[in-house]
């Protein structure tokens, strides 16, 4: 021990886990537990992003003090007339693995704690950004849906949800019959939670002037996102992996929040964004263009003449001393203990913090890092650096190929359908055709942290790395064939719903240039359901993406 701040560290550790740095540990497996690197546990300290989360923590708090009384504060915010409040932003940007997801989950727990109303909305290659968008936003509406007690009987609301119930129906109580059945189609929750009378015709009314086309979509946005603001909460809407996004889904979301030239047609935004609201997105930053869409949709709500105050934080890679602090703490070792391994971690992973975990993981199930009952702590093999030679991607390559055979085909076939993937959707798959019991082969990868819950109804990739390489584990005719064969599934549902057309729609054109003739005809029949479900919920661009792809089926040279 040569320095003083070396003691001082080695004192407060001590204070504040003294079960952990004070008391000798004994036990292999309680010290495997310690560092939360197995078994799907979450650690709940981050590591090197005190800053981000601290700025994203002022964010929110500014945000909750223009909520108006009972919850929050107006008027009380000294950055901001409240007349010309409308929102703030935040975007987070970095290279894939750099932490950026656990920095918004941070914010995720503290709006959950503080009742806030979150959107989370997790974008990917393989499903339509709008339709991510779509569910996000139903998931949001569904908790409003009566909970059955085990006889079927609903049970009531309790009196905090019945009030932002409450304030939700009167912001949709006069919209138009043209308008609601098109809602009615756009988020199913929207016909459980508002229902029209039986005999109630949806015709067009004056308000349904708004035009046609991306208008209309945004207009039918305006009132969902203006319902949700109305809950009397303050309001997350997080937007993850933007550089997945579209242009539509952007400029829908840019639209409501800067309420230009359209507040006209819908007044009663500005009023509602007034009652607090986050939006916050996060991208990587090696994937997107200075002049690309995205780009120039941050810039435009930067403008001076804007009400959305942005913020822009990127995320780097961890230098040494938190690369140290983190081996410090996982392995419950004084610094200068760690300080050569965090010498020999950041030389393999560059400071990336997936690379850091998944680099840690491997040394420890290769036994090149044991903890040791007779020192009473971790140790390690100093030839760590000879022995190790992959990157992130290979041993994650590695990591899934250990998984037992009925694991792997489920996990590539969720795979197919992007980030994540509802129980409906296994419960059609679920019929052997894949593996014996998708349910349970899912639930070996919940086990080993390669997916998690996605709320109450879903599963998800834990990250989108492990997300694209349980893809790329799929040879490319493996993988026509794979999508093929999921559709397949999915249209054998007697009562198939609209969602699972869509689905069913994309699946089939990630492979139709291997269909036969007699498929073509059949997969064109589906991709023109899909399109006109598209055109009834107005949105004309998917709608015409899926009639071209019929089109394309039903070519013959």
């Amino acid at each position: 021990l040569l320095f003083l701040e070396d003691a001082k560290y080695d004192l407060l550790q001590m204070k504040l886990h003294p079960d952990r740095f004070l008391h000798d540990q004994i036990c292999p497996s309680k010290a495997l537990e310690h560092t939360f690197l197995f078994n799907n546990q979450v650690d709940c300290e981050l590591y090197g992003r005190e800053r981000e989360v601290s700025t994203l923590m002022d964010i929110a708090g500014r945000v909750t003090m223009h909520v108006p009384a009972p919850y929050g504060g107006v008027g009380t915010c000294t950055g901001f007339q409240i007349d010309s409040f409308l929102c703030e932003a935040c975007f987070i940007s970095g290279h894939s693995g750099s932490g950026k997801s656990e920095i918004i989950k941070q914010l995720v727990s503290f709006c959950n704690t503080n009742d806030w109303a979150v959107l989370i909305c997790k974008f990917d290659r393989q499903v339509s950004p709008l339709l991510t968008l779509l569910q996000a936003c139903d998931t949001y509406f569904q908790k409003f849906i009566p909970q059955k007690d085990v006889d079927g009987t609903a049970l009531e609301r309790d009196a905090y949800t019945q009030e932002a119930f409450d304030r939700i129906r009167q912001s949709v109580a006069s919209v138009d019959g043209e308008s609601m059945g098109q809602l009615y189609g756009l988020l199913p929750s929207f016909s459980t939670l508002f229902p029209m009378p039986i005999d109630y015709v949806f015709t067009s009314s004056a308000s349904g002037g708004v035009g046609s086309g991306s208008n209309r979509l945004k207009f039918l946005f305006h009132i969902i996102f203006t319902a949700i603001c109305s809950g009397g909460h303050p309001v997350a809407l997080i937007l993850e992996d933007c550089q997945w996004t579209d242009v539509s889904t952007v400029e829908i979301i840019g639209d409501y929040i800067q309420t230009e030239g359209y507040s006209s047609v819908y007044p009663a935004a500005r009023q509602a964004l007034q009652r607090g609201l986050l939006y916050v997105g996060s991208f990587r930053d090696d994937e997107v263009t200075e002049n690309g869409f995205l780009m120039n949709h941050i810039n435009c709500l930067e403008k001076p003449q804007g009400n959305v105050k942005v913020t822009r934080l990127f995320v780097g890679e961890l230098p040494l001393q938190d690369i140290n602090n983190l081996l410090s703490s996982k392995f419950c070792l004084p610094k200068r203990r760690t300080q050569n391994l965090a010498e020999l971690v950041i030389h393999k992973t560059r400071g990336n913090p997936m690379h850091v975990i998944e680099f840690l993981r491997s040394i420890i199930k290769n036994n090149m890092m044991v903890f040791s009952v007779r020192e009473r702590r971790w140790i390690w093999d100093d030839k760590i650096d000879l022995q190790i030679s992959e990157g992130v991607a290979e041993l994650l390559t590695k990591k899934l190929r250990l998984l037992p055979s009925d694991t792997i085909v489920a996990l590539q076939v969720m795979s197919c359908f992007g980030y994540s993937i509802n129980l409906t959707i296994i419960s059609l798959l679920d019929l052997g055709q894949f593996v014996t019991d998708m349910t349970k082969a899912l639930d070996l990868a919940l086990t080993e942290g390669i997916i998690e819950k996605a709320g109450q109804t879903s599963y998800a990739f834990s990250h989108d790395m492990l997300l694209e390489q349980t893809y790329n584990l799929i040879s490319a005719n493996e993988r026509k064939q794979l999508h093929k064969e999921i559709a397949m599934s999915l249209i054998q549902d007697p009562e198939i719903t609209q969602e699972i057309t869509f689905l069913a729609a994309d699946q089939i054109n990630a492979c139709r240039d291997i269909l036969a003739p007699v498929e073509r005809a059949k997969f064109a029949s589906l991709n023109l359901s899909a399109g006109k479900c598209a055109m009834r919920l107005s949105n004309y661009e998917q709608a015409r993406a899926y009639f071209e792809a019929a089109i394309t089926l039903l070519h013959t040279n």
